[in-house]
Protein backbone atom coordinates (compact mmCIF):
# COMPACT_ATOMS: atom_id res chain seq x y z
CA UNK A 1 0.00 0.00 0.00
CA UNK A 2 1.10 3.61 -0.66
CA UNK A 3 0.61 6.45 1.66
CA UNK A 4 0.67 9.95 0.29
CA UNK A 5 3.12 12.04 2.75
CA UNK A 6 3.73 15.64 3.10
CA UNK A 7 7.42 14.80 1.44
CA UNK A 8 5.91 11.94 -1.05
CA UNK A 9 4.68 8.57 -0.86
CA UNK A 10 5.58 5.86 1.65
CA UNK A 11 5.58 2.14 0.38
CA UNK A 12 4.55 -0.03 3.31
CA UNK A 13 4.82 -3.75 3.72
CA UNK A 14 4.93 -6.23 0.85
CA UNK A 15 8.86 -7.23 -0.03
CA UNK A 16 11.55 -5.65 -1.81
CA UNK A 17 11.66 -2.52 -1.84
CA UNK A 18 8.54 -1.76 -0.54
CA UNK A 19 9.34 -3.81 2.65
CA UNK A 20 12.01 -1.26 3.38
CA UNK A 21 9.49 1.41 3.61
CA UNK A 22 10.96 4.32 2.12
CA UNK A 23 9.19 7.08 1.21
CA UNK A 24 9.47 8.21 -2.90
CA UNK A 25 10.48 11.82 -2.89
CA UNK A 26 10.74 13.02 -6.55
CA UNK A 27 8.81 11.83 -9.86
CA UNK A 28 10.13 9.01 -11.84
CA UNK A 29 13.09 9.49 -14.21
CA UNK A 30 13.49 7.81 -17.41
CA UNK A 31 16.22 7.15 -19.45
CA UNK A 32 17.05 5.37 -22.67
CA UNK A 33 19.87 4.64 -24.75
CA UNK A 34 20.13 2.66 -28.11
CA UNK A 35 23.00 1.46 -29.02
CA UNK A 36 23.66 1.57 -33.13
CA UNK A 37 26.97 0.24 -33.75
CA UNK A 38 27.33 -3.35 -35.02
CA UNK A 39 30.26 -5.59 -33.73
CA UNK A 40 31.62 -9.09 -33.58
CA UNK A 41 32.85 -10.66 -30.55
CA UNK A 42 35.06 -13.76 -29.44
CA UNK A 43 36.89 -15.35 -26.57
CA UNK A 44 37.67 -11.97 -25.45
CA UNK A 45 34.76 -9.14 -23.60
CA UNK A 46 34.22 -6.45 -25.80
CA UNK A 47 31.74 -3.50 -25.35
CA UNK A 48 31.80 -2.20 -29.40
CA UNK A 49 33.23 0.40 -28.40
CA UNK A 50 29.79 2.26 -27.07
CA UNK A 51 28.42 3.07 -23.73
CA UNK A 52 25.18 5.28 -22.30
CA UNK A 53 25.76 8.99 -21.75
CA UNK A 54 26.60 9.98 -18.30
CA UNK A 55 22.80 10.47 -16.94
CA UNK A 56 21.77 12.84 -13.84
CA UNK A 57 20.46 11.27 -11.21
CA UNK A 58 18.92 12.29 -8.29
CA UNK A 59 20.75 11.73 -4.71
CA UNK A 60 19.36 8.64 -3.12
CA UNK A 61 17.82 7.23 -5.44
CA UNK A 62 16.92 3.76 -6.33
CA UNK A 63 17.33 2.59 -9.85
CA UNK A 64 16.06 0.06 -11.91
CA UNK A 65 18.09 -0.84 -14.98
CA UNK A 66 17.02 -2.95 -17.90
CA UNK A 67 19.32 -4.22 -20.96
CA UNK A 68 18.59 -6.04 -24.31
CA UNK A 69 21.67 -7.68 -26.41
CA UNK A 70 20.99 -8.86 -29.39
CA UNK A 71 23.24 -11.28 -31.35
CA UNK A 72 23.63 -13.42 -34.29
CA UNK A 73 26.05 -16.44 -34.03
CA UNK A 74 28.16 -16.79 -37.22
CA UNK A 75 29.38 -20.50 -37.41
CA UNK A 76 27.59 -23.92 -37.14
CA UNK A 77 28.29 -24.39 -33.83
CA UNK A 78 26.84 -24.22 -29.97
CA UNK A 79 28.42 -20.78 -29.43
CA UNK A 80 27.38 -19.23 -26.33
CA UNK A 81 27.38 -15.50 -25.12
CA UNK A 82 28.33 -14.44 -22.05
CA UNK A 83 27.07 -10.65 -21.22
CA UNK A 84 28.45 -8.36 -18.47
CA UNK A 85 27.08 -5.06 -17.16
CA UNK A 86 29.24 -2.13 -15.92
CA UNK A 87 28.19 0.97 -14.42
CA UNK A 88 30.41 4.05 -13.38
CA UNK A 89 29.89 7.41 -10.97
CA UNK A 90 30.63 10.72 -12.37
CA UNK A 91 32.46 9.72 -14.93
CA UNK A 92 34.91 7.57 -12.93
CA UNK A 93 36.10 4.16 -13.55
CA UNK A 94 33.69 0.91 -14.63
CA UNK A 95 32.82 -1.12 -11.78
CA UNK A 96 31.85 -4.41 -12.94
CA UNK A 97 28.57 -6.09 -11.68
CA UNK A 98 29.40 -9.45 -12.67
CA UNK A 99 28.38 -11.49 -16.21
CA UNK A 100 25.39 -13.52 -16.85
CA UNK A 101 26.66 -16.76 -17.21
CA UNK A 102 26.36 -18.84 -20.75
CA UNK A 103 23.21 -17.50 -22.29
CA UNK A 104 21.92 -17.43 -25.91
CA UNK A 105 22.80 -19.03 -29.30
CA UNK A 106 22.57 -22.35 -27.44
CA UNK A 107 21.57 -24.36 -30.68
CA UNK A 108 24.02 -25.86 -33.40
CA UNK A 109 23.11 -26.31 -36.56
CA UNK A 110 21.43 -23.15 -36.99
CA UNK A 111 23.57 -19.83 -37.44
CA UNK A 112 20.73 -18.58 -35.06
CA UNK A 113 19.68 -15.29 -33.81
CA UNK A 114 19.04 -14.73 -30.45
CA UNK A 115 19.09 -12.15 -27.47
CA UNK A 116 19.63 -11.74 -23.69
CA UNK A 117 17.75 -9.82 -21.54
CA UNK A 118 19.05 -8.43 -18.56
CA UNK A 119 18.10 -6.74 -15.18
CA UNK A 120 19.56 -4.99 -12.19
CA UNK A 121 18.45 -3.31 -8.81
CA UNK A 122 20.79 -0.25 -7.41
CA UNK A 123 20.31 1.12 -4.29
CA UNK A 124 21.55 4.02 -4.29
CA UNK A 125 20.74 5.88 -1.23
CA UNK A 126 24.08 6.47 0.21
CA UNK A 127 24.65 8.95 -2.66
CA UNK A 128 23.91 12.00 -0.26
CA UNK A 129 23.88 14.57 -3.81
CA UNK A 130 23.02 14.04 -7.04
CA UNK A 131 25.41 12.17 -9.53
CA UNK A 132 26.00 11.26 -12.85
CA UNK A 133 25.36 7.55 -14.14
CA UNK A 134 26.75 5.69 -16.61
CA UNK A 135 26.12 2.12 -18.03
CA UNK A 136 28.15 -0.33 -20.75
CA UNK A 137 27.39 -3.78 -21.39
CA UNK A 138 30.09 -6.26 -22.25
CA UNK A 139 29.86 -9.84 -24.74
CA UNK A 140 32.13 -12.74 -25.16
CA UNK A 141 31.52 -15.72 -26.18
CA UNK A 142 31.27 -19.44 -24.93
CA UNK A 143 33.22 -20.94 -28.10
CA UNK A 144 33.32 -19.13 -31.86
CA UNK A 145 32.61 -16.08 -32.84
CA UNK A 146 29.13 -13.61 -33.02
CA UNK A 147 27.90 -10.15 -33.95
CA UNK A 148 25.71 -7.95 -31.74
CA UNK A 149 23.54 -4.96 -33.74
CA UNK A 150 24.59 -6.73 -37.10
CA UNK A 151 22.26 -7.89 -40.29
CA UNK A 152 21.22 -11.01 -40.89
CA UNK A 153 23.27 -13.16 -43.43
CA UNK A 154 20.31 -13.95 -46.02
CA UNK A 155 20.52 -11.12 -48.17
CA UNK A 156 17.25 -10.63 -48.46
CA UNK A 157 16.23 -13.52 -50.00
CA UNK A 158 12.82 -15.10 -49.94
CA UNK A 159 12.40 -18.39 -47.62
CA UNK A 160 15.72 -17.77 -46.25
CA UNK A 161 15.97 -18.01 -42.16
CA UNK A 162 15.48 -14.52 -41.37
CA UNK A 163 13.20 -13.43 -44.48
CA UNK A 164 15.52 -10.45 -45.03
CA UNK A 165 18.10 -8.39 -43.65
CA UNK A 166 17.46 -6.08 -40.70
CA UNK A 167 19.26 -4.30 -37.62
CA UNK A 168 19.34 -5.43 -34.06
CA UNK A 169 19.99 -3.11 -31.53
CA UNK A 170 21.20 -3.07 -28.18
CA UNK A 171 19.23 -0.97 -25.59
CA UNK A 172 19.36 0.07 -21.92
CA UNK A 173 16.55 1.72 -20.12
CA UNK A 174 16.97 2.95 -16.70
CA UNK A 175 14.56 4.60 -14.29
CA UNK A 176 14.13 5.06 -10.77
CA UNK A 177 13.15 7.61 -8.15
CA UNK A 178 14.44 9.79 -4.97
CA UNK A 179 13.94 8.40 -1.69
CA UNK A 180 13.99 10.13 1.99
CA UNK A 181 16.76 7.28 3.31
Amino acid sequence: MATLKSNGLQFDGGHGISGSRKTQTSGWFNYNHQMTSGFSYGGSWTDGGENTPDWNIPAKAMIFVYYYSPTRGDVNSWGGMYTNLHYRINSGGWSDCGHSGYVTRMRTNSYSISKHTGFAVFNMTSQSSDFTLGFKINHMTHDSTGNVNDNGEDSGQAGSRTHGNWSFRRNIVVTGYSTDT
